[in-house]
C-alpha cells in the first residue's frame, strides 16, 4: 500500500483526472445500458406468464382480483379488527376523564428565580490607545474571560465611571460606587434596575 501512496505522489494529476473522468463516464454508461436492457426484457417477459407462475399458483392473484370484482362485498362500516365472522362489540361510550365534579386546583405562582451569583471581577490594568481614552482590562470570573472597557460600558448592571492607574471605579446607581483596586478580586452582584 505505501508503493501505492508513492506512486500517487509521483503520478501526473492531468492523467489521474483524465483517467477518473473516463472510469466515470464508463460506470455511468454500463448503469445506462443495463436499465435500458433491463426495461425491454421485462416488457418482454410480461407478455408471457413466466414471471406471474408462483402468483398464480398460491392464489394471491386470483384472491386479488376477486376482492376488486365485487365491490359491493366490501363493508364501509366494518370494523378492520374484527374477524368477518364475529360480530363487532357493542360500542360503549367512554367517560371523560375527571368527568366527576372536583374542586379547582389552587394554582400556586411560580417561585422567584434563583438569584445569580455574585461575579467577581479583578482590575488587570490600562490601556491608552492613540486616541487617548483610558480602556480597563477587568477580568470577569462568570464569563471567565478578560475584557476592554471604556469610561461609561456597562459591567453586570454598573457602570465604568473612572479608570486610573492604580484602580478603575463602577458606579452601581446613583449613589453606590465599587472601587475595583489593582490585581485585588471583587465582589459585584447584578443591578437589577441597571439591566438594559
Amino acid at each position: 500500500m505505501d508503493q501505492f501512496w508513492k506512486w500517487l505522489l509521483r503520478a501526473n494529476a492531468r492523467n489521474l483526472f483524465i483517467g477518473a473522468l473516463l472510469a466515470l463516464i464508463g460506470v455511468t454508461g454500463w448503469w445506462v445500458w443495463r436499465e435500458v436492457t433491463y426495461e425491454e426484457t421485462t416488457l418482454r417477459a410480461s407478455g408471457s406468464m413466466a414471471t406471474n407462475d408462483v402468483g398464480r399458483r398460491l392464489g394471491i392473484l386470483d384472491s386479488i382480483e376477486a376482492q376488486l370484482s365485487d365491490e359491493s362485498s366490501v363493508a364501509v362500516d366494518r370494523n378492520p379488527f374484527v374477524p368477518p365472522g364475529q360480530a363487532a362489540p357493542p360500542w360503549v361510550p367512554v367517560p371523560a376523564v375527571g368527568a366527576e365534579a372536583r374542586p379547582p386546583e389552587v394554582v400556586k405562582p411560580p417561585a422567584p428565580p434563583p438569584k445569580a451569583a455574585p461575579a467577581i471581577l479583578t482590575y488587570r490594568g490600562m490601556f491608552r490607545p492613540p486616541d487617548g481614552k483610558a480602556l480597563a482590562f477587568i477580568e470577569d470570573s462568570r464569563n471567565k474571560r478578560t475584557a476592554l472597557y471604556r469610561e461609561g460600558d456597562r459591567l453586570f448592571g454598573a457602570t465604568v465611571a473612572s479608570i486610573g492607574m492604580t484602580s478603575a471605579v463602577l458606579r452601581a446607581g446613583a449613589d453606590a460606587l465599587i472601587e475595583l483596586p489593582f490585581g485585588r478580586p471583587c465582589s459585584v452582584e447584578e443591578q437589577d434596575h441597571a439591566r438594559p
